[in-house]
Protein backbone atom coordinates (compact mmCIF):
# COMPACT_ATOMS: atom_id res chain seq x y z
CA UNK A 1 0.00 0.00 0.00
CA UNK A 2 1.51 3.43 -1.06
CA UNK A 3 2.43 5.80 2.22
CA UNK A 4 -0.94 7.94 2.48
CA UNK A 5 1.48 10.30 4.31
CA UNK A 6 2.90 11.11 0.75
CA UNK A 7 -0.68 11.40 -0.27
CA UNK A 8 -1.04 14.12 2.30
CA UNK A 9 2.18 16.32 1.61
CA UNK A 10 0.93 15.95 -2.45
CA UNK A 11 -2.77 17.24 -1.06
CA UNK A 12 -1.83 19.94 0.92
CA UNK A 13 0.62 20.86 -2.26
CA UNK A 14 -2.64 21.17 -4.76
CA UNK A 15 -4.34 23.22 -1.92
CA UNK A 16 -1.88 25.41 -2.27
CA UNK A 17 -2.21 25.86 -5.89
CA UNK A 18 -5.91 26.61 -5.53
CA UNK A 19 -5.73 30.06 -3.24
CA UNK A 20 -4.62 32.99 -3.95
CA UNK A 21 -0.95 34.03 -2.58
CA UNK A 22 -2.81 37.07 -1.25
CA UNK A 23 -5.05 35.19 0.39
CA UNK A 24 -4.93 35.14 4.50
CA UNK A 25 -5.37 31.63 3.80
CA UNK A 26 -2.80 30.97 1.77
CA UNK A 27 -0.16 31.49 4.65
CA UNK A 28 -2.11 29.06 6.76
CA UNK A 29 -1.57 26.52 4.43
CA UNK A 30 1.77 27.28 3.88
CA UNK A 31 2.15 26.98 7.88
CA UNK A 32 0.37 23.75 8.13
CA UNK A 33 2.26 22.18 5.42
CA UNK A 34 5.38 23.03 7.36
CA UNK A 35 3.89 21.47 10.46
CA UNK A 36 2.65 18.57 8.23
CA UNK A 37 6.18 18.03 6.87
CA UNK A 38 8.03 17.73 10.08
CA UNK A 39 5.52 15.67 12.30
CA UNK A 40 5.99 12.73 9.17
CA UNK A 41 9.79 13.01 9.11
CA UNK A 42 9.30 12.79 13.09
CA UNK A 43 6.89 9.22 11.80
CA UNK A 44 9.29 7.49 9.45
CA UNK A 45 12.31 8.58 11.78
CA UNK A 46 11.11 7.56 15.04
CA UNK A 47 8.39 5.51 14.32
CA UNK A 48 4.16 6.39 14.96
CA UNK A 49 5.00 8.10 18.20
CA UNK A 50 1.57 9.67 19.90
CA UNK A 51 3.11 13.36 19.93
CA UNK A 52 3.04 13.01 15.96
CA UNK A 53 0.35 11.31 15.71
CA UNK A 54 -1.41 13.92 17.00
CA UNK A 55 0.01 16.57 15.10
CA UNK A 56 -1.22 15.04 12.30
CA UNK A 57 -4.41 14.60 13.21
CA UNK A 58 -4.64 18.44 14.42
CA UNK A 59 -3.31 19.48 11.07
CA UNK A 60 -5.32 17.53 8.93
CA UNK A 61 -7.99 18.88 10.98
CA UNK A 62 -7.83 22.03 10.06
CA UNK A 63 -6.95 21.33 6.30
CA UNK A 64 -10.24 19.46 5.80
CA UNK A 65 -12.16 22.83 7.15
CA UNK A 66 -9.60 24.84 4.51
CA UNK A 67 -10.66 22.16 2.19
CA UNK A 68 -13.99 22.95 2.55
CA UNK A 69 -14.05 26.28 2.24
CA UNK A 70 -12.02 26.48 -1.41
CA UNK A 71 -12.37 23.00 -2.65
CA UNK A 72 -15.72 21.84 -1.41
CA UNK A 73 -14.48 18.66 -0.42
CA UNK A 74 -12.76 16.91 2.52
CA UNK A 75 -8.64 17.09 2.39
CA UNK A 76 -8.97 13.25 2.66
CA UNK A 77 -11.00 13.36 -0.70
CA UNK A 78 -8.45 15.83 -1.88
CA UNK A 79 -5.49 13.52 -1.47
CA UNK A 80 -7.62 9.81 -2.46
CA UNK A 81 -6.91 8.16 1.12
CA UNK A 82 -10.82 7.62 1.27
CA UNK A 83 -9.53 5.22 -1.64
CA UNK A 84 -7.43 2.95 0.81
CA UNK A 85 -7.93 -0.75 1.11
CA UNK A 86 -10.12 -1.36 4.13
CA UNK A 87 -8.00 -4.29 5.26
CA UNK A 88 -5.51 -1.30 5.76
CA UNK A 89 -7.64 0.21 8.54
CA UNK A 90 -7.99 -0.74 12.13
CA UNK A 91 -11.11 -2.89 12.84
CA UNK A 92 -13.88 -1.08 14.55
CA UNK A 93 -16.76 -2.46 15.54
CA UNK A 94 -19.62 0.10 14.94
CA UNK A 95 -23.28 0.64 13.70
CA UNK A 96 -23.26 4.15 13.06
CA UNK A 97 -25.95 5.26 10.91
CA UNK A 98 -25.01 7.66 8.06
CA UNK A 99 -25.71 11.00 8.66
CA UNK A 100 -28.83 13.15 7.45
CA UNK A 101 -26.28 16.35 7.17
CA UNK A 102 -24.26 17.30 4.20
CA UNK A 103 -21.16 18.79 5.67
CA UNK A 104 -21.51 19.12 9.49
CA UNK A 105 -20.99 23.17 10.50
CA UNK A 106 -20.50 24.69 13.56
CA UNK A 107 -20.16 23.95 17.15
CA UNK A 108 -16.60 24.02 17.38
CA UNK A 109 -16.17 24.76 20.96
CA UNK A 110 -18.39 21.90 21.88
CA UNK A 111 -16.52 19.37 19.63
CA UNK A 112 -13.44 20.55 21.00
CA UNK A 113 -14.69 19.80 24.59
CA UNK A 114 -16.29 16.58 24.21
CA UNK A 115 -13.35 14.89 22.30
CA UNK A 116 -11.33 16.23 25.71
CA UNK A 117 -14.12 14.48 27.80
CA UNK A 118 -13.29 11.21 25.68
CA UNK A 119 -9.75 11.35 25.99
CA UNK A 120 -8.68 8.04 28.08
CA UNK A 121 -6.64 10.88 30.18
CA UNK A 122 -9.86 12.29 30.97
CA UNK A 123 -11.84 10.78 34.20
CA UNK A 124 -15.33 11.84 32.86
CA UNK A 125 -16.98 8.73 31.39
CA UNK A 126 -20.57 9.56 31.06
CA UNK A 127 -20.77 12.99 28.94
CA UNK A 128 -24.74 14.53 28.27
CA UNK A 129 -25.86 16.39 25.22
CA UNK A 130 -28.72 18.65 26.13
CA UNK A 131 -30.70 21.34 24.73
CA UNK A 132 -34.40 21.53 23.46
CA UNK A 133 -35.89 19.37 20.55
CA UNK A 134 -34.19 20.17 17.23
CA UNK A 135 -31.06 22.37 18.94
CA UNK A 136 -28.65 19.34 17.01
CA UNK A 137 -28.20 17.20 19.82
CA UNK A 138 -28.36 13.63 17.54
CA UNK A 139 -26.22 15.26 14.74
CA UNK A 140 -23.35 16.44 17.19
CA UNK A 141 -23.37 12.99 19.23
CA UNK A 142 -23.24 11.52 15.38
CA UNK A 143 -20.44 13.77 14.14
CA UNK A 144 -18.35 13.22 17.46
CA UNK A 145 -18.92 8.85 16.29
CA UNK A 146 -18.25 9.17 12.97
CA UNK A 147 -14.61 11.43 13.80
CA UNK A 148 -13.58 8.68 15.54
CA UNK A 149 -14.12 6.24 12.90
CA UNK A 150 -13.26 7.97 9.95
CA UNK A 151 -9.51 9.58 11.10
CA UNK A 152 -8.74 6.35 12.87
CA UNK A 153 -5.93 6.02 10.86
CA UNK A 154 -4.39 9.74 12.31
CA UNK A 155 -5.73 9.95 15.56
CA UNK A 156 -2.96 8.41 18.22
CA UNK A 157 -3.71 5.15 18.95
CA UNK A 158 -4.87 5.47 22.91
CA UNK A 159 -7.18 8.06 21.38
CA UNK A 160 -8.91 6.01 19.00
CA UNK A 161 -12.38 3.47 20.17
CA UNK A 162 -12.37 -0.15 18.56
CA UNK A 163 -15.92 0.01 19.20
CA UNK A 164 -18.64 2.49 18.74
CA UNK A 165 -22.34 1.58 19.26
CA UNK A 166 -25.58 3.94 18.49
CA UNK A 167 -28.94 3.18 20.30
CA UNK A 168 -31.27 5.81 19.61
CA UNK A 169 -34.63 5.80 21.47
CA UNK A 170 -36.21 8.52 19.11
CA UNK A 171 -39.81 7.43 18.28
CA UNK A 172 -40.35 10.17 15.94
CA UNK A 173 -38.40 12.46 13.22
CA UNK A 174 -39.55 15.67 11.73
CA UNK A 175 -39.33 15.70 7.60
CA UNK A 176 -40.64 17.92 5.31
CA UNK A 177 -43.73 16.00 5.25
CA UNK A 178 -44.57 16.13 8.84
CA UNK A 179 -43.44 14.11 11.82
CA UNK A 180 -43.20 10.46 10.92
CA UNK A 181 -43.24 7.29 13.85
CA UNK A 182 -39.66 5.41 13.71
CA UNK A 183 -39.36 1.86 12.88
CA UNK A 184 -36.96 0.55 15.64
CA UNK A 185 -36.59 2.49 19.01
CA UNK A 186 -34.29 1.37 21.36
CA UNK A 187 -36.43 1.84 24.63
CA UNK A 188 -35.13 -0.41 27.72
CA UNK A 189 -31.94 -2.18 28.73
CA UNK A 190 -32.31 -5.26 26.70
CA UNK A 191 -32.93 -3.43 23.67
CA UNK A 192 -29.43 -1.79 24.12
CA UNK A 193 -27.76 -5.23 25.24
CA UNK A 194 -29.09 -6.55 22.24
CA UNK A 195 -27.45 -3.43 20.15
CA UNK A 196 -24.79 -3.72 21.61
CA UNK A 197 -24.16 -7.71 21.61
CA UNK A 198 -24.91 -7.26 17.24
CA UNK A 199 -22.61 -4.41 17.25
CA UNK A 200 -19.58 -6.48 18.89
CA UNK A 201 -20.84 -9.60 17.58
CA UNK A 202 -21.05 -11.51 20.67
CA UNK A 203 -23.85 -13.33 19.89
CA UNK A 204 -23.37 -15.47 22.83
CA UNK A 205 -24.97 -12.48 25.09
CA UNK A 206 -28.58 -12.64 23.55
CA UNK A 207 -28.33 -16.51 23.64
CA UNK A 208 -27.66 -16.35 27.08
CA UNK A 209 -30.47 -16.55 30.05
CA UNK A 210 -31.72 -12.97 30.97
CA UNK A 211 -29.99 -13.20 34.50
CA UNK A 212 -27.11 -13.87 32.43
CA UNK A 213 -26.27 -11.12 30.26
CA UNK A 214 -25.37 -7.81 32.34
CA UNK A 215 -22.58 -9.54 33.33
CA UNK A 216 -21.73 -10.49 30.09
CA UNK A 217 -22.31 -7.17 28.41
CA UNK A 218 -19.94 -5.80 31.57
CA UNK A 219 -17.45 -8.07 30.44
CA UNK A 220 -17.43 -7.53 26.23
CA UNK A 221 -17.44 -3.79 27.29
CA UNK A 222 -13.94 -3.83 29.51
CA UNK A 223 -12.47 -5.87 26.22
CA UNK A 224 -11.73 -3.08 23.83
CA UNK A 225 -12.28 0.78 24.21
CA UNK A 226 -15.92 1.68 23.09
CA UNK A 227 -17.60 4.44 23.17
CA UNK A 228 -21.44 3.78 23.32
CA UNK A 229 -24.27 6.57 22.46
CA UNK A 230 -27.54 6.63 23.77
CA UNK A 231 -29.53 8.96 21.58
CA UNK A 232 -33.50 10.64 23.30
CA UNK A 233 -32.67 9.05 26.62
CA UNK A 234 -35.78 11.25 27.78
CA UNK A 235 -38.00 8.57 25.25
CA UNK A 236 -36.52 5.74 27.41
CA UNK A 237 -39.00 3.93 29.59
CA UNK A 238 -37.17 1.49 31.84
CA UNK A 239 -35.61 3.44 34.71
CA UNK A 240 -32.36 0.36 34.40
CA UNK A 241 -30.72 2.57 31.55
CA UNK A 242 -30.15 5.18 33.62
CA UNK A 243 -28.23 3.15 36.39
CA UNK A 244 -26.39 0.89 33.86
CA UNK A 245 -24.83 4.28 32.34
CA UNK A 246 -24.09 5.30 35.87
CA UNK A 247 -22.17 2.11 36.45
CA UNK A 248 -20.39 1.72 33.00
CA UNK A 249 -16.97 -0.40 33.33
CA UNK A 250 -13.74 1.86 31.86
CA UNK A 251 -12.30 1.55 29.93
CA UNK A 252 -15.96 2.71 28.49
CA UNK A 253 -17.47 6.04 27.53
CA UNK A 254 -20.45 7.11 26.67
CA UNK A 255 -22.60 9.76 25.25
CA UNK A 256 -25.91 10.80 26.02
CA UNK A 257 -28.92 13.27 24.43
CA UNK A 258 -31.17 14.48 26.08
CA UNK A 259 -33.41 17.46 26.78
CA UNK A 260 -32.91 17.23 30.14
CA UNK A 261 -30.15 17.59 32.18
CA UNK A 262 -29.14 14.15 34.60
CA UNK A 263 -26.64 13.97 37.41
CA UNK A 264 -23.27 12.36 37.28
CA UNK A 265 -22.92 13.48 34.25
CA UNK A 266 -20.93 16.19 32.45
CA UNK A 267 -23.19 18.25 30.72
CA UNK A 268 -22.41 19.94 26.78
CA UNK A 269 -25.47 22.53 26.35
CA UNK A 270 -26.56 23.51 22.86
CA UNK A 271 -28.34 27.29 22.48
CA UNK A 272 -29.12 28.25 19.15
CA UNK A 273 -26.17 28.86 16.48
CA UNK A 274 -24.81 31.78 16.36
CA UNK A 275 -25.57 33.80 12.91
CA UNK A 276 -22.25 33.26 11.43
CA UNK A 277 -22.55 28.96 11.77
CA UNK A 278 -26.13 29.68 10.71
CA UNK A 279 -25.85 31.71 7.45
CA UNK A 280 -23.38 28.99 6.41
CA UNK A 281 -25.70 26.38 7.34
CA UNK A 282 -28.73 28.36 5.13
CA UNK A 283 -26.45 28.80 2.11
CA UNK A 284 -26.04 25.25 2.30
CA UNK A 285 -29.66 23.79 2.50
CA UNK A 286 -30.46 26.15 0.27
CA UNK A 287 -27.80 25.11 -2.03
CA UNK A 288 -29.15 21.41 -1.80
CA UNK A 289 -33.15 22.45 -2.01
CA UNK A 290 -32.54 24.94 -5.01
CA UNK A 291 -33.76 27.80 -2.80
CA UNK A 292 -32.74 31.08 -3.30
CA UNK A 293 -32.58 33.62 -0.18
CA UNK A 294 -31.84 37.30 -0.36
CA UNK A 295 -29.34 38.06 2.61
CA UNK A 296 -32.09 39.64 4.75
CA UNK A 297 -34.63 36.92 4.05
CA UNK A 298 -31.95 34.53 5.12
CA UNK A 299 -31.56 36.90 8.44
CA UNK A 300 -35.47 37.06 9.16
CA UNK A 301 -35.34 33.40 9.21
CA UNK A 302 -32.49 33.09 11.57
CA UNK A 303 -34.25 35.66 14.06
CA UNK A 304 -37.66 34.44 13.77
CA UNK A 305 -35.92 30.21 14.92
CA UNK A 306 -33.62 31.51 17.30
CA UNK A 307 -30.95 29.77 15.40
CA UNK A 308 -32.19 26.43 15.94
CA UNK A 309 -30.59 24.17 13.17
CA UNK A 310 -33.90 21.53 13.00
CA UNK A 311 -35.96 24.85 12.20
CA UNK A 312 -33.64 26.17 9.81
CA UNK A 313 -33.21 23.07 7.78
CA UNK A 314 -36.88 22.38 8.06
CA UNK A 315 -38.23 26.17 6.82
CA UNK A 316 -35.53 25.68 3.39
CA UNK A 317 -37.22 22.16 3.01
CA UNK A 318 -40.37 23.57 3.20
CA UNK A 319 -39.58 26.21 0.74
CA UNK A 320 -37.60 23.87 -1.85
CA UNK A 321 -41.52 22.33 -1.76
CA UNK A 322 -42.99 25.46 -3.15
CA UNK A 323 -43.53 27.87 0.04
CA UNK A 324 -42.46 31.58 -0.25
CA UNK A 325 -40.52 32.70 2.43
CA UNK A 326 -43.17 34.83 3.74
CA UNK A 327 -45.17 32.14 4.55
CA UNK A 328 -42.93 30.19 5.87
CA UNK A 329 -42.26 33.00 8.26
CA UNK A 330 -45.55 32.86 9.66
CA UNK A 331 -45.76 28.96 9.63
CA UNK A 332 -42.84 29.62 12.10
CA UNK A 333 -45.43 31.28 14.58
CA UNK A 334 -48.49 28.70 14.44
CA UNK A 335 -48.41 26.47 17.07
CA UNK A 336 -49.79 23.75 15.30
CA UNK A 337 -46.92 23.87 12.97
CA UNK A 338 -45.01 20.80 12.81
CA UNK A 339 -41.49 22.17 13.76
CA UNK A 340 -42.98 23.66 17.33
CA UNK A 341 -44.87 20.56 18.36
CA UNK A 342 -41.65 18.39 17.42
CA UNK A 343 -39.55 20.79 19.53
CA UNK A 344 -41.96 21.54 22.29
CA UNK A 345 -45.36 19.76 22.55
CA UNK A 346 -43.98 16.67 25.11
CA UNK A 347 -41.71 19.19 27.14
CA UNK A 348 -45.07 21.19 27.79
CA UNK A 349 -46.95 18.52 28.59
CA UNK A 350 -44.35 17.22 31.65
CA UNK A 351 -44.68 20.38 33.01
CA UNK A 352 -48.20 21.55 33.08
CA UNK A 353 -50.27 21.93 36.35
CA UNK A 354 -47.04 22.92 37.63
CA UNK A 355 -44.97 26.10 39.00
CA UNK A 356 -42.56 25.86 36.36
CA UNK A 357 -45.59 25.88 33.91
CA UNK A 358 -46.84 28.91 35.72
CA UNK A 359 -42.89 30.36 35.11
CA UNK A 360 -42.48 29.54 31.82
CA UNK A 361 -45.69 31.14 30.71
CA UNK A 362 -45.30 34.42 33.00
CA UNK A 363 -41.81 34.85 31.11
CA UNK A 364 -43.63 35.25 27.66
CA UNK A 365 -45.06 38.77 28.97
CA UNK A 366 -41.89 39.87 28.60
CA UNK A 367 -40.53 41.00 24.97
CA UNK A 368 -36.72 39.65 25.78
CA UNK A 369 -35.52 38.67 29.15
CA UNK A 370 -36.62 39.43 33.01
CA UNK A 371 -35.07 39.68 36.11
CA UNK A 372 -35.68 36.62 38.44
CA UNK A 373 -37.03 39.16 41.03
CA UNK A 374 -39.75 40.52 38.18
CA UNK A 375 -40.82 37.30 36.67
CA UNK A 376 -41.33 35.97 40.23
CA UNK A 377 -43.53 38.68 41.11
CA UNK A 378 -45.46 38.06 38.04
CA UNK A 379 -45.60 34.48 38.23
CA UNK A 380 -46.97 34.97 41.67
CA UNK A 381 -44.35 32.34 42.68
CA UNK A 382 -42.66 32.76 46.55
CA UNK A 383 -38.56 32.64 46.35
CA UNK A 384 -38.47 28.86 47.06
CA UNK A 385 -41.14 27.80 44.14
CA UNK A 386 -39.37 30.81 41.89
CA UNK A 387 -36.42 28.62 42.34
CA UNK A 388 -37.80 25.19 41.97
CA UNK A 389 -39.22 26.31 38.91
CA UNK A 390 -36.10 27.76 37.25
CA UNK A 391 -33.94 24.48 37.89
CA UNK A 392 -37.07 22.53 36.60
CA UNK A 393 -36.81 24.50 33.34
CA UNK A 394 -32.94 24.91 32.99
CA UNK A 395 -33.08 21.17 33.26
CA UNK A 396 -35.67 21.01 30.26
CA UNK A 397 -33.35 23.26 28.52
CA UNK A 398 -36.54 25.54 28.18
CA UNK A 399 -34.95 29.04 29.96
CA UNK A 400 -31.59 30.09 30.41
CA UNK A 401 -30.28 32.48 33.26
CA UNK A 402 -26.37 32.29 32.18
CA UNK A 403 -26.58 35.60 31.72
CA UNK A 404 -28.26 36.43 35.29
CA UNK A 405 -31.42 37.41 33.51
CA UNK A 406 -34.08 34.76 32.15
CA UNK A 407 -34.44 34.31 28.69
CA UNK A 408 -35.78 31.86 26.08
CA UNK A 409 -35.57 30.78 22.31
CA UNK A 410 -37.89 33.13 20.20
CA UNK A 411 -39.36 29.35 19.00
CA UNK A 412 -39.66 28.69 22.79
CA UNK A 413 -41.90 31.72 23.14
CA UNK A 414 -43.94 31.65 20.05
CA UNK A 415 -44.94 28.10 21.39
CA UNK A 416 -45.15 29.01 25.19
CA UNK A 417 -47.21 32.35 24.13
CA UNK A 418 -50.15 30.26 22.75
CA UNK A 419 -50.12 28.22 25.99
CA UNK A 420 -50.65 32.11 27.75
CA UNK A 421 -53.50 32.55 25.69
CA UNK A 422 -55.47 29.42 26.54
CA UNK A 423 -55.02 30.43 30.58
CA UNK A 424 -57.03 33.76 30.09
CA UNK A 425 -57.10 33.86 34.01
CA UNK A 426 -53.55 33.53 34.47
CA UNK A 427 -52.73 36.16 31.68
CA UNK A 428 -54.94 38.71 33.16
CA UNK A 429 -53.83 38.66 36.35
CA UNK A 430 -50.16 38.06 35.56
CA UNK A 431 -50.61 41.27 33.38
CA UNK A 432 -52.18 43.28 36.34
CA UNK A 433 -49.04 42.14 38.85
CA UNK A 434 -46.64 43.18 35.63
CA UNK A 435 -47.72 46.75 36.55
CA UNK A 436 -48.08 46.56 40.14
CA UNK A 437 -44.41 45.52 40.31
CA UNK A 438 -43.86 48.96 37.85
CA UNK A 439 -45.16 50.61 40.10
CA UNK A 440 -44.15 49.48 43.53
CA UNK A 441 -40.44 49.79 41.90
CA UNK A 442 -41.13 53.72 41.28
CA UNK A 443 -42.87 54.39 44.54
CA UNK A 444 -39.70 52.26 46.18
CA UNK A 445 -37.60 54.38 44.32
CA UNK A 446 -38.85 57.84 43.49
CA UNK A 447 -37.00 60.47 45.08
CA UNK A 448 -32.83 60.71 45.21
CA UNK A 449 -32.82 57.42 43.82
CA UNK A 450 -35.29 58.22 40.97
CA UNK A 451 -32.16 56.90 38.06
CA UNK A 452 -31.88 53.65 39.72
CA UNK A 453 -35.34 52.92 39.48
CA UNK A 454 -36.02 53.88 36.05
CA UNK A 455 -32.98 51.37 35.20
CA UNK A 456 -34.86 48.75 36.83
CA UNK A 457 -38.30 49.40 35.17
CA UNK A 458 -36.51 49.63 31.76
CA UNK A 459 -34.95 46.21 32.13
CA UNK A 460 -38.32 44.38 32.78
CA UNK A 461 -41.24 46.49 32.33
CA UNK A 462 -39.77 48.49 29.31
CA UNK A 463 -39.01 45.14 27.64
CA UNK A 464 -42.70 43.73 28.01
CA UNK A 465 -44.86 42.89 25.70
CA UNK A 466 -47.87 44.24 27.45
CA UNK A 467 -48.74 47.85 28.28
CA UNK A 468 -51.97 48.93 30.22
CA UNK A 469 -51.99 53.02 29.72
CA UNK A 470 -50.83 55.71 27.33
CA UNK A 471 -47.26 55.64 27.78
CA UNK A 472 -44.90 53.40 25.28
CA UNK A 473 -41.80 53.15 28.15
CA UNK A 474 -41.19 54.79 31.61
CA UNK A 475 -40.89 58.49 31.42
CA UNK A 476 -38.59 60.43 34.47
CA UNK A 477 -38.61 63.90 34.84
CA UNK A 478 -37.96 66.78 37.56
CA UNK A 479 -39.91 70.10 38.01
CA UNK A 480 -39.86 72.27 40.81
CA UNK A 481 -37.76 69.94 43.03
CA UNK A 482 -40.23 67.06 41.93
CA UNK A 483 -38.70 63.66 41.09
CA UNK A 484 -41.51 61.93 39.03
CA UNK A 485 -41.39 58.12 37.17
CA UNK A 486 -44.38 57.63 34.39
CA UNK A 487 -45.28 54.02 34.10
CA UNK A 488 -48.55 53.73 31.36
CA UNK A 489 -50.21 57.06 32.72
CA UNK A 490 -50.05 56.21 36.30
CA UNK A 491 -46.78 58.33 38.58
CA UNK A 492 -45.73 58.65 41.41
CA UNK A 493 -44.46 62.19 42.84
CA UNK A 494 -42.11 62.88 45.70
CA UNK A 495 -40.94 65.82 47.08
CA UNK A 496 -37.25 65.82 48.09
CA UNK A 497 -36.73 66.97 51.77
Amino acid sequence: MKDFHDRYLKGVGDLLQTIEQADADYLSVLTLQGRLAQAISETRQYGPTDSARAEIARVTTELDRLCLKHLDQSFRGLCGIDELPEAALPKIYHNLPQPDYGRFVGREQELTRIYELLSPTNRHFLVTIDGIGGIGKSALALEVAHHYLRDATTLPESECFNAIIWTSAKRTMLTAKGIVQRRQASRTLDDIYTTISITLEREDITRARLEEQPELVRRALTQQRTLLIVDNLETVDDGAVLTFLRELPAPTKAIVTTRRRIDAAHPVRLVGMPWDDAEVLIAQECDKKGVILADEQARKLYNRTGGVPLALVWSIAQMGLGYSVEAMLHRLSQRSEDISRFCFEGAIERIRNTDAYKLLIALCLFATDASHEAVGYVSGLGEDALNEGLVMLKQMSLVDDASGRVQMLPLTKLFTAFELERNKNFHWSAKQKLLEWALDITAKYAGTHIEEGARHIEADYASSRYKTGVATSPRRCSTRGEHLLEVDGYATRQIPS
